[in-house]
């Protein structure tokens, strides 16, 4: 009995001898709160676009026939412009959808803005640069600036579109367990 006492004094003591650094914290914050905005605006925009409430760039019914087609196909036939372009049809549910996803993607670069005063305040000027060149390569990717013209590859991805979406869908899965953990891990749930 006295064995199991004094475990559980060890236990408690080395329990509250562990804290975790406010950037971390910060860190998992952003990604709690970030994933859970992402979660409800990508069921919300679904939702819009599945009810019809608003009406989509691509008719819904018409969505598995033209999966097979490229997504260059796509993009010409109903007026979509490439990289960024897509956003002047935000007004649409099907981008709106898109914008939600895109939302879940951009979290990593909020997270880190969200923990570069904390390193700049500490001067850690190693954590910095590792931040800014995290963050510049992530908006450089974003920005479409390095793209590979994929006319050449489309017999390899002739449903880009439907690839597209399994990616975010990853994306999206990966995001919520990260969150999850992190929340747990960082008692900020």
């Amino acid at each position: 009995m006295k064995g199991d006492v004094r475990m559980d004094k060890t236990i408690k003591s080395s329990e509250q001898n562990i804290e975790t650094p406010i950037d971390q914290k910060r860190y998992a914050l952003v990604l709690k709160w970030s994933a859970r905005i992402g979660l409800f605006s990508i069921l919300f925009t679904f939702f819009i676009y599945i009810s019809g409430l608003i009406s989509p760039v691509i008719p819904l019914e018409r969505l598995p026939h033209l999966w097979v087609r490229n997504s260059m196909f796509l993009n010409e036939s109903f007026g979509i412009a490439t990289g960024w372009g897509w956003m002047s049809l935000i007004s649409k549910s099907d981008m709106m959808a898109k914008a939600a996803l895109t939302f879940l993607a951009c979290v990593p670069i909020l997270c880190y803005l969200s923990v570069l005063p904390i390193y700049v305040k500490k001067k850690e000027i190693v954590m910095v640069f590792i931040v800014l060149m995290e963050i510049s390569i992530l908006i450089l990717a974003a920005s479409g600036l390095l793209k590979v013209e994929y006319e050449e590859y489309c017999d390899l991805f002739e449903k880009i579109d439907l690839f597209w979406f399994f990616s975010y869908f990853i994306l999206f899965f990966i995001f919520f367990i990260t969150s999850r953990l992190c929340c747990k891990r960082y008692h900020t749930c």
